[in-house]
């Protein structure tokens, strides 16, 4: 899944950089409503996680839709 979905985004042109996934992965849906909003939030996750780092992000998220966080580990 990972390397089918970064050929397309890449071979499409979908973000103006080289996209790449990092070790490991998450996925999620979103609404068509918020696909703008979530290639946003790509283009600028470098700069984004230069101020609040993944894993804290990552849990906060799963938090706030109450879901557990105790089985969440990041290596």
């Amino acid at each position: 899944m990972k390397g089918a979905s970064s050929r397309f985004f890449n071979l499409q042109h979908v973000f103006p950089h080289y996209f790449n996934w990092q070790e490991g992965y998450a996925a999620f849906s979103v609404s068509e409503s918020k696909v703008p909003v979530m290639k946003n939030y790509i283009i600028k996750q470098y700069n984004h996680h230069k101020k609040m780092d993944f894993p804290i992000e990552f849990k906060g998220l799963v938090k706030m839709h109450g879901l557990p966080t105790d089985d969440i580990t990041f290596e």
